[in-house]
């Protein structure tokens, strides 16, 4: 009788221990059923298999067989080329989206996964153990959102540039703009299109760049106000800092999406520029984005706030860059190493010293406001020479010409000459220094001009 080599798995020597003690009735029908998980009907069939093929029931019929729902290694063969030819950089999730998308082929990311790691295409990555502890997510969109950038080479063109991003925590809700660079600017450009989008959040969850905190020489944070967090508190936004790159995680996690997803996707429609870019962002991406990888928040009542008609009319005011300065008594004020004559001429007329703001916006213009009202203003091309502070006396005319001082050749110089030297000419003790000094020894200069012009002896 021929025997032949059976090779069982753990699982398999645990079936056939059940069959062999249902078979010995030591098991009922029912406990043999729940032990195999399997119906009393099923095991009935298991147990007539063991009566007929005996240790070999407990072996599945299909075990080192291609299953029956197996792809034909045909199409396994054709999808590896497709890959190798054009999807080559692409990981399994989104190659399997491709393959759906455009070649009508459905295919798992696991089977992929498995395709690509046995084809020595894909490296199975090592899940490192978390240890930052973890947060549940908000209630309800628009509680808190995480805002930050990632410098990466969006366009594949060896120049990196700015991706400025901010996520929901509630829902996953991503909107984002490329800039050229990580600026303040940058920044207001979606915080306030979030805002116009879909209201007032809560908070803003972001890291201790210079640009939401300021920090002294030994890095610890002061309490000056930046540019955002005073737009922020303006729209009475919470500005909340974060101390740790994993405790904000979310956003952290969505650029490691981006920089393999949103680089494709650039790659396939050939943008190359930052305007390019970002219209395909707000018109295709983000929408595309958000409804396949957004969910619900567990409260479906939002925090966010809608603006106020106020509020939606400063904007503008808002999101610029401003700063206080100083009028001079010649109206004019310097910013950025420039200077500027201001018309404060008739009812808009400033006095010196009072405080006007400049505020720069996004594309380089200037305005001055003072008291919420617009002031004129034009650059000056060099700097304004300085004038002779006087003090002003009630009814008054202020003069500010420059000083000036006679040469010495002038006759008032001759006259003051000559009268000095006929009073040290004169005896301290005699009558006519006696008189001079009854009279004023010291008779002024123009006192002594006077004399001269008169014809009197000096």
């Amino acid at each position: 009788m021929h025997e032949a080599t059976l090779t069982l798995t753990e699982s398999e020597r645990e079936r056939l221990w059940v069959l062999k003690a249902r078979g010995a009735g030591k098991l009922r029908a029912k406990e043999a059923a729940e032990q195999l998980g399997v119906s009393e009907r099923q095991l009935r069939r298991l147990m007539r298999k063991f009566a007929a093929r005996g240790d070999a029931a407990a072996v599945h019929g299909l075990k080192g067989r291609p299953g029956n729902r197996a792809t034909p290694v045909k199409d396994r063969q054709r999808i590896l080329r497709l890959y190798e030819n054009r999807y080559s950089d692409y990981g399994p999730t989104l190659f399997a989206e491709r393959l759906e998308e455009r070649h009508g082929i459905k295919v798992s990311r696991e089977t992929l996964r498995g395709w690509l790691v046995a084809a020595g295409r894909w490296k199975a990555r090592i899940r490192r153990r978390e240890r930052h502890p973890w947060r549940e997510r908000r209630p309800r969109f628009g509680e808190l959102v995480q805002l930050d950038s990632s410098q990466h080479d969006w366009f594949e063109s060896g120049e990196k540039v700015w991706l400025v991003a901010a996520i929901d925590d509630a829902t996953s809700v991503v909107f984002g703009l490329f800039a050229s660079g990580d600026t303040v600017f940058a920044n207001f450009d979606v915080i306030r299109s979030w805002v116009e989008s879909h209201g007032r959040p809560l908070a803003f969850y972001v890291d201790r760049h210079t640009h939401f905190s300021v920090k002294d020489d030994e890095g610890c944070q002061r309490s000056e106000t930046t540019q955002i967090g005073r737009a922020l508190d303006e729209l009475q936004i919470e500005m909340i800092s974060a101390y740790t790159p994993q405790a904000k995680g979310r956003v952290e996690r969505l650029f490691g999406t981006l920089q393999d997803r949103l680089v494709k996707e650039l790659r396939e429609r050939g943008i190359r520029t930052i305007e390019e870019a970002n219209r395909f962002l707000v018109t295709t991406f983000w929408p595309a984005y958000n409804a396949k990888f957004a969910r619900p928040a567990r409260d479906p009542h939002g925090a966010h706030r809608p603006l106020t008609g106020e509020q939606r009319r400063k904007l503008g005011y808002v999101f610029s860059w401003r700063e206080d300065r100083t009028l001079r008594p010649d109206e004019t004020i310097q910013y950025d190493r420039r200077h500027f004559l201001l018309e404060t001429r008739g009812a808009a007329r400033l006095r010196p010293g009072r405080k006007v703001e400049v505020l720069l916006s996004a594309d380089g213009s200037l305005r001055v406001v003072h008291q919420g009202r617009d002031i004129g203003f034009r650059e000056l091309p060099a700097r304004p020479s300085r004038a002779v502070r006087r003090k002003v006396h009630p009814g008054r005319v202020l003069n500010l010409a420059p000083s000036w001082t006679p040469p010495k050749t002038h006759p008032w110089r001759q006259a003051a000459a000559l009268a000095t030297a006929g009073l040290a000419r004169t005896p301290s003790g005699s009558a006519s220094a006696v008189a001079c000094r009854g009279e004023g020894a010291a008779r002024s200069p123009s006192a002594a001009w006077g004399a001269l012009a008169r014809g009197a002896p000096g």
